[in-house]
Order: structure tokens, then C-alpha cells, then sequence
């Protein structure tokens, strides 16, 4: 895109004058992609609801080959776009009916398409600081606002980067306007009256200067622009410096002093969020009010806030001196001037210094370790709460015991030497948790967290989340990603790594997205936070079963990429819905289809379950898994007489002698030296579910059948019925699910599978007890690197050790390689 730097005007200019543009706001229509805040009133609960033109907006899509470029009747010029954002910020940003966290994803797509527009146009310098700069106000606002939501409400990272990439464009701006422009843009934050129109903002003598274009029924009249866009958005515009201390907030470089912490960035807003329970008046008008952005709270922005009380007050201020202050009161450490300088920010400055109080509180306590080192040495409690912006003396003192610093009589005792900098334990919740320790966590464990914080539990799964999770982890390792959808909201996630002989059979990493229910009131932690404790066990539903799996694959091929390795064969890491109801709509539908045969799958890896001795556990073959129905017909009449061949006295019969089958396999398992461990040489049956009505001709006992692998199915099937008979006439044998012997995978030198598998195991010294337990039709082995841990998969607070965890990782950096350069 040429643009005259001469000349006042940008070839090429948009001339759609909607939000959305026609063709895609009818497209989305009709597949049914419209977001609920773009639907019309009336319609929600239609088939295909219908779009509101007055609030649909262009969402964001990327390039990619082979796809049309956009046509200028689907680009929005300046205005259009400084429309846009007014109405995402006082329409939806403001609504009170859904959480703040679902606004945000909207508005940040949404936002997105708009930097879209602007690079496809070229929009001028000038006009592009004008939308950038109200960009910056909502990701500096958000990363502060949502600091405290899980990863799957809010990406933290993402949002920083994003933020960071509207401040560079900034700053380039910037220095893109001619000498005059910049004098007067930085002239103490006065509106550009001689460069940009009073009217709607925009430069002036631009052929889209016209304050009566019409924008979804809409004008935008001088009226219209001076109330909404100057007062209620406070349209005066972040000059030069501000944007400069917003940078500075958000990346301090840091202190040349050697240490270890001092090598990480100091005030990294990726390091660190959350506010940790701080309560200062600085934070009035945008914490305390959290319908933000209506007119008061982004007035405040551009504010400076008197600290001593707590009204707002105009007053003129230096934003970036304010910055500076406070990134050289942390380079040369002078920690107390840094917590006064975070109290004197305005309040949008506020918000992104705040994010990293859970850092700098660590190394304030450690320095204090060490100068106030002695027996007869203490410091109050309550004066250190105020010094570092807790909201109150228990935080402070939570803090103290986070970091193994004594506190007595309200007192805190401080010790050098047992000041405890690398602890792993958080004290902080949602996104505070995921700052605070990824000072100290391994990235791969941070990643296995987020993963279990996806609530992906039946009933009704949604899997979205995990998808939206999986492709993120593609797209950082550099790997093609393809979503089967066999089902509607059933995805079949598989990533590859291609080897440099696609043309040999390939390795399958499987995995499975589902757990299975969880019940609260039986569980000491939170099932879905992840919580970590002091001994760096990980709790979580899917911990163990089998989410674990899943990332250690992934963390696996992450390392061998970043070693360089290559493989000669293909793997194909797969993700699952629906394993833990039987994977009906899952692995079953696809191992029938074309998409499944095209992996040209040669072994396949699955799971298997914790061990709590030292040997791993690894599954060669698998139970055959029959789900029986017996129906019981009989004779029906009233409640109050005695009928002949009733449904009942059969249901007895059944009844009996399917427990007595169950009692016999119960008893050669308890004969064996480890029954845990021999599960597969019996054939185990449990009554699942009984249908019955008062009296009724017909009842149905369901039974949960899993076959040995040396039972004769035939035979087993043969017993059965011939329980039917003697129960009577009117008893029937159905099966809803009826697996054949699937056979073992041999565990001999004829196997090459079984050799390299076992030799990469070997190499590690790990030792394995073979088993029998479900997999795919095909050579597989179920194998999941947890020992020493107590088997609680479908248990209440399941957990797994971070070591073991990441021990895991290790093992399969040794047996992919293994299996795939075979």
C-alpha cells in the first residue's frame, strides 16, 4: 500500500460505512457464528437468531493463502473505526448482565479487526494514534481488571503482548508527524485544534472529514461528538509522554546488579499479575467502580489522583516523570520510593504497576531478611502492611508465612537464613497464582495447570476451551493442527510433527480431553484451580486421568524441537472427546473413517494408571468392555394382589445369578498376590442401572461387563442366556455394547515396537510391570510415567507430584524418539 507522504491523503480508502460490512454480517447470519451481544432482541432462541446491524461488528479473520483479499466495500474508513470503538467501549464494555471477562474477548476480536482495517488502509499517522492510543487504554485497563481470572477466562500473555504492540506502533507514530505536529501533539496534552477537525477528531482537509456521515442510522454530528466522544470517552488524547510512561510500566529494563532475580525484568508485566488484595486511594475511580469504562472511570485516566483523599482532581501532571521516578527508584533498589511512586501514579499507570507488587514484594521481604537480620530485631506488622500496599495485616502476614518468615506478637521476626525465595507454594489465587510462580515453576507445569483449569467434565462438555488451549500449544511449537468434527461439538483434535520419511507407518500419542464428574463437597481442594501445595502436588480433576498424559507428550516434543532433533517417522499427537462415556462420538467414530486411515498409523501410545510402587505400569492388551440389558416381562396388575409370573420373582432369578458369577471372579481375584494388579485375569461385572414402575410388565437391569482377556466371549455370551431360560419365559439378553477380543500386543523380540520401547525405558532404568487393560485395535501400549502415587483417577482430590510430572516429560523425550527413528 503506497501512501503520499506529501499530501494529506491515503489511496485506497474503505467505504464501508457499517461496523459490520453487509456481506459478512449475513454470512455469519446464516452459519450461525453471531456473538449473543450481536444477536436482535426476539431472536435468540430462533434456529438461525438474526443479526442486529446496530450491533454487529466485523470480527477479526486471518490471512491465509488462497484466501480473497478484503474488497474496500468490506473495509471501514477512520471514522467508522473511531465509531466502532466508541461502541464497544460505552455499549458493551458497560454491560452489567455478563462478566466482564466475556466483554473482554469480544472487545479484544473486535479490536483486533480494527488494527486490521487500519494496516490494510494505511491509515495516516495522525488518525492511527487517535484509535491506537483508545486501544491502549482497554489492554492496560483489562490486564489489571481481569489480573485474577483463570487462563481460560483471560490470557494474561496475551493481552501484554498485544498492549506492547499497540505501544511500538505508538511510539513509531510518533515519530512519524512532521516537526510541527509533534510540538503541538506534546504541547501539555492540548487538543491539535490547528491539525484536527473540532468536530469528530479527525485531521483536518481529509476527504472523510465529514461530520454528518451516516453510521448505522446514526450521525455523527459536532454535537454528537463533543458530548460522547470528548466527555464521556474523554477523547484527549494520551499525549507523547504518557504513552512513553505506559511503556515504562509495563517493561522496566532491569537493575544491573548481578543477582538472580535482578536478571529477570524487573517490572515485566508478564511475570507478575494480579494486585494482591492492594487498597489504596489511588484506585477509586477504576477499582472501586467496576463499570468501567463509563464516563467518571475514564475521565480518570488522564487524571491525577490525590492520594490523601479520595475525589478525583484535575491537576496537571508528567505522567512519564512519574514513570521514570519510579523505574530508577527500582534500578538502584530503593524499594521504598518504588511502593510511594506506585501510589502516586494516576490511576491508569496504577493499574499496570500494580500487576507486579507480587514480585517486588519478594524482593523487598528478602532484602528485609537480611538488614534486619538479628535476635533482638523485629518490625511491626502493621507498619510493614502499609509499606508494601497490603490490604490488611492477615495478607501481610500470609506473605510472611509464604516466604518462612516468622511473625510473633503482630511482629515480624526476620532471618536471612531461612528466608525462603524458591518456594512453590502461592498464596494468591487465579492470575495471581500463575504471575506469582512462574518466578519459580517450570514452564511445562505452568502449561499442565492451565490445562486442568479447563473444566472439559460431563455431563454437556464443552470443548471449546480445550481447542482454543491445543491450538495455542500448536502454533507455539510450530505444528499443524487439524480439528475432525465427526460429531457437532465433539472435536477430534490431532497435531503432527512430520518425520523425514512421511511415507513410514507413524507413531500415535493418544489422549483424551473429558473427565469424568466430580462431586465438591468431597473434595479439599477446588477441583478445577490446580491448586499446588507446599510438598508440589498438583490437584485437579484430570490430573491423573488424563490431562497429565496429554502436555507431557507436548512437553516432550517441545524439547526435542528445541534440541533439534529429527524423527524419520511421523507422530501424530490425538485429543479426544467423550473417552470417559465410552468414546462413542470419539476414537470409535474415528478410526472408521478416511481421516483415521490416512495416519497410516504403525503403534500407538495410550494411557495406563498411577502406580504407587516404584515400576510404571503399562498396558499390552485390553478387557473387552459389554454393556448387558436384561429385560424381565411379566404379568402386570393392581398393587394390592398377588400375580403369577410377575417381572419380579424373573428380576430375582437374574439378579442372583449374574451376583454369584460377580462373587466367584471376586474371589479368584482376592487369591492372587497383587489383586490391584490382576484386575485383567478376571472378568468383573457391576450392576449399573435397574428401570422399574410400580408393578410393571417389564424391568431392566443393566450391567457394566468387563471380559478377561482368556474368557471365551462365546461361552461367556452362552452362560448368560441360559440364565435367561431358567429365570423364564419373557426374559430377553440385549447388548448396547459388545466388544470383541482385541488380542494382545506381543511383548517379545519379534515386536520391534515392544524392542525399542522397552530398550528407551531400559536406558532410563525404569521399570515396568506389564498389564491388561482397554486400548485401540492396533499394536499400542497403555503407558502413563506416574509411580509413587496413589491411583485416584475418577477419585476425589486427584493429584500429581510436579516431579513426577516432569520426570514423565523426560521418560517420553526418550521413548518417542525411540519408536519414531525405528
Amino acid at each position: 500500500m503506497e501512501i503520499d507522504r506529501n499530501s494529506l491523503f491515503i489511496f485506497d480508502k474503505g467505504t464501508c460505512h457499517h461496523m459490520c460490512p453487509e456481506k459478512e454480517r449475513k454470512f455469519r447470519e446464516r452459519e450461525g457464528l453471531l456473538h449473543i451481544l450481536e444477536i436482535k432482541t426476539g431472536t435468540e432462541k430462533h434456529k438461525r437468531p438474526t443479526a442486529d446491524p446496530n450491533c454487529t461488528v466485523k470480527c477479526f479473520s486471518r490471512s491465509a493463502a488462497g484466501q480473497e483479499m478484503q474488497k474496500l466495500s468490506d473495509l471501514r474508513p477512520p471514522p467508522i473505526l473511531l465509531q466502532t470503538i466508541l461502541y464497544l467501549f460505552n455499549n458493551v464494555l458497560t454491560n452489567k448482565t455478563m462478566e466482564w471477562s466475556t466483554l473482554y474477548q469480544f472487545v479484544f476480536d473486535r479490536l483486533r479487526a480494527v488494527r486490521q482495517d487500519m494496516v490494510i488502509q494505511g491509515v495516516e499517522a495522525s488518525d492511527s494514534i487517535t484509535l491506537l492510543e483508545l486501544i491502549v487504554r482497554f489492554h492496560a485497563y483489562a490486564g489489571f481488571r481481569l489480573c485474577e481470572e483463570p487462563l481460560s477466562k483471560f490470557d494474561p500473555q496475551i493481552n501484554h503482548i498485544h498492549l506492547l504492540e499497540c505501544l511500538k506502533c505508538l511510539l513509531t507514530l510518533y515519530d512519524s508527524l512532521d516537526e510541527q505536529d509533534i510540538q503541538e501533539y506534546s504541547s501539555g496534552g492540548q487538543e491539535m485544534k490547528n491539525i484536527f477537525c473540532d468536530s469528530c477528531g479527525f485531521k483536518k482537509k481529509l476527504p472523510y472529514c465529514d461530520c454528518n456521515i451516516k453510521i448505522n442510522n446514526m450521525f455523527v454530528s459536532n454535537e454528537t461528538c463533543n458530548d460522547a466522544t470528548r466527555e464521556d470517552l474523554s477523547l484527549k488524547r494520551l499525549n507523547n509522554s504518557e504513552i512513553q510512561a505506559i511503556r515504562s510500566c509495563s517493561k522496566t529494563p532491569p537493575p544491573n546488579s548481578g543477582g538472580s532475580t535482578s536478571s529477570k525484568l524487573g517490572l515485566d508485566v508478564t511475570e507478575n499479575k494480579g494486585r494482591g488484595g492492594i487498597k489504596i486511594n489511588n484506585f477509586s475511580a477504576i477499582v472501586d467502580d467496576k463499570t468501567m469504562p463509563d464516563s467518571s472511570a475514564v475521565k480518570a485516566f488522564a487524571l491525577q489522583v490525590n492520594h490523601e483523599n479520595t475525589h478525583v482532581k484535575e491537576e496537571k501532571v508528567s505522567p512519564l516523570s512519574d514513570a521514570l521516578s519510579l523505574s530508577l527508584a527500582y534500578w538502584v533498589r530503593n524499594f521504598v520510593a518504588v511502593y510511594r511512586s506506585i501510589f502516586k501514579l494516576p490511576p491508569l499507570l496504577a493499574c499496570v504497576a500494580a500487576s507486579h507488587l507480587p514480585f517486588l514484594r519478594r524482593q523487598t521481604l528478602q532484602v528485609m531478611s537480611v538488614a534486619y537480620n538479628g535476635r533482638n530485631l523485629s518490625y511491626p506488622l502493621s507498619k510493614l502492611q502499609v509499606l508494601l500496599l497490603y490490604a490488611s495485616e492477615q495478607e501481610a502476614h500470609d506473605d510472611c508465612r509464604h516466604y518462612n518468615i516468622e511473625v510473633k506478637d503482630c511482629r515480624v521476626v526476620f532471618n536471612k537464613n531461612t528466608f525462603n525465595s524458591g518456594v512453590s507454594k502461592c498464596i494468591f489465587t487465579g492470575g495471581e497464582a500463575m504471575a506469582a510462580l512462574k518466578e519459580t515453576e517450570d514452564e511445562a507445569v505452568t502449561r499442565f495447570r492451565e490445562y486442568l483449569r479447563i473444566p472439559s467434565v460431563h455431563p454437556n462438555v464443552n470443548y471449546d476451551e480445550c481447542v482454543s488451549f491445543l491450538t495455542r500449544q500448536a502454533s507455539s511449537l510450530g505444528l499443524p493442527i487439524q480439528v475432525h468434527q465427526l460429531v457437532k461439538n465433539k472435536p477430534i483434535v490431532v497435531i503432527t510433527w512430520e518425520g523425514t520419511n512421511p511415507t513410514l507407518p507413524t507413531i500415535l500419542l493418544n489422549s483424551h480431553m473429558d473427565v469424568v464428574p466430580v462431586y465438591r463437597e468431597k473434595w479439599t481442594k477446588d477441583p478445577f484451580n490446580a491448586e499446588k501445595d507446599e510438598h508440589g502436588n498438583i490437584y485437579g480433576r484430570g490430573s491423573q486421568d488424563m490431562k497429565c498424559v496429554g502436555i507431557q507428550y507436548l512437553e516432550a516434543i517441545r524439547k526435542l524441537k528445541k534440541e533439534g532433533v529429527k524423527l524419520r517417522r511421523t507422530v501424530h499427537i490425538s485429543f479426544m472427546p467423550d473417552e470417559e462415556i465410552g468414546g462413542k462420538d470419539g476414537m470409535r467414530k474415528f478410526v472408521n473413517t478416511s481421516d483415521f486411515f490416512e495416519l497410516n498409523i504403525g503403534v500407538a501410545l495410550d494411557e495406563s494408571v498411577a502406580s504407587p510402587m516404584e515400576e510404571l505400569l503399562m498396558f499390552y492388551a485390553e478387557r473387552s468392555s459389554w454393556n448387558v440389558e436384561v429385560h424381565c416381562s411379566g404379568t402386570p396388575g393392581h398393587g394390592t394382589l398377588f400375580h403369577e409370573d410377575t417381572s419380579g420373582e424373573k428380576l430375582q432369578i437374574i439378579l442372583d445369578r449374574f451376583m454369584t458369577y460377580r462373587q466367584q471372579q471376586k474371589d479368584i481375584l482376592e487369591t492372587k498376590p497383587h489383586p490391584i494388579f490382576s484386575l485383567a485375569e478376571v472378568t468383573s461385572l457391576n450392576l449399573t442401572q435397574m428401570k422399574s414402575t410400580l408393578v410393571p410388565p417389564d424391568l431392566v437391569l443393566v450391567f457394566d461387563v468387563r471380559v478377561a482377556i482368556d474368557q471365551d466371549h462365546q461361552e461367556l455370551e452362552e452362560l448368560m442366556q441360559s440364565w435367561c431360560l431358567e429365570a423364564g419365559p419373557g426374559v430377553t439378553l440385549t447388548f448396547a455394547q459388545k466388544d470383541p477380543n482385541f488380542g494382545i500386543t506381543e511383548l517379545d523380540h519379534n515386536n520391534p515396537w515392544w524392542a525399542a520401547f522397552k530398550g528407551a525405558c531400559n536406558e532410563m532404568e525404569v521399570n515396568l510391570r506389564p498389564m491388561i487393560c482397554p486400548g485401540l485395535d492396533l499394536p499400542a501400549f497403555g503407558f502413563s510415567p506416574i509411580n509413587h502415587t496413589p491411583i485416584l483417577l475418577h477419585d476425589h482430590d486427584e493429584f500429581l507430584n510436579e516431579k513426577i510430572f516432569l520426570r514423565g516429560i523426560e521418560i517420553y523425550t526418550r521413548i518417542i524418539p525411540a519408536l519414531a527413528n525405528l
